[in-house]
Parts: structure tokens; C-alpha cells; sequence
């Protein structure tokens, strides 16, 4: 009978060390994990006008050109496991001089930081409107 009871109890001691250890391993997987709206959140610390959803637009009034509105857009696209590109526009839909008056931001993040890639910027066409 004690041999019973101390077979289960050592049963009992490996199974709740099994499950501990198991519970363990997967909050260390999820917990250090670096998302993509980390990624996102690191780059809008910047830009902050811009929408913080993937794939969602945000229509704004231009300040300094009252008649005129853009379309502020956001995309994201994982590269790497905790590796993000995330990809910033800003839609003002006129051409002038045949070239379309354009503005993006591509960042390349991950969790030790974020790094520009590319940008444009014809803000200064815009003068023509004014």
C-alpha cells in the first residue's frame, strides 16, 4: 500500500513538473515576442498623424492649402521573424508636370530599432496650388 502511494505521489510530483515546465516554455515564446504593432509603434513615435491600423486610411485637411485633402495610409508586412517593413503614404492625387505628387516613408523594424529605407517627398510641388 505505501509503495502504491508513493509510486502515485512521485507520478504526481513528475506530472505537475511537466506542466509547469510546459506552461513556462510558452510564456517565454509569447512574452519576448516583438509584434507588428511594436513595429508599428516604434515608427509612429515619429509620425504620429499617420493611421496606427494596417490598411486603413486617414483623410486629412491640409493646414496650409485650405481647399485641398490627402489620404494618410499605413501598410505593414512581416520579413523576418520579429522583422517588420512598414510603409508610410501620404495620397494627394495631382499630377503636376506629368509626375504625381507623392510622399512615403519605408522603414525596415525589428526590436533593436528601426532604420529608413527609402522616402520621398514633393511637398514642394504642392507649391504650384498655392
Amino acid at each position: 500500500m505505501r509503495k502504491n502511494l508513493a509510486v502515485t505521489t512521485l507520478i504526481l510530483i513528475i506530472l505537475v513538473t511537466l506542466i509547469f515546465l510546459i506552461n513556462n516554455e510558452n510564456n517565454d515564446e509569447t512574452e519576448g515576442h516583438f509584434s507588428e504593432i511594436d513595429a508599428i509603434n516604434k515608427v509612429l513615435e515619429k509620425h504620429p498623424q499617420y493611421p496606427s491600423t494596417p490598411n486603413k486610411n486617414k483623410v486629412v485637411k491640409d493646414n496650409d492649402m485650405d481647399r485641398f485633402w490627402y489620404k494618410l495610409e499605413l501598410g505593414a508586412i512581416q520579413v523576418g521573424k520579429e522583422t517588420y517593413i512598414i510603409t508610410l503614404g501620404k495620397n494627394n492625387r495631382y499630377v503636376v508636370d506629368d509626375e504625381v505628387v507623392e510622399q512615403y516613408i519605408i522603414y525596415k523594424v525589428s526590436p533593436e530599432g528601426k532604420e529608413l529605407i527609402t522616402e520621398k517627398d514633393n511637398t514642394e510641388i504642392m507649391s504650384v496650388f498655392r
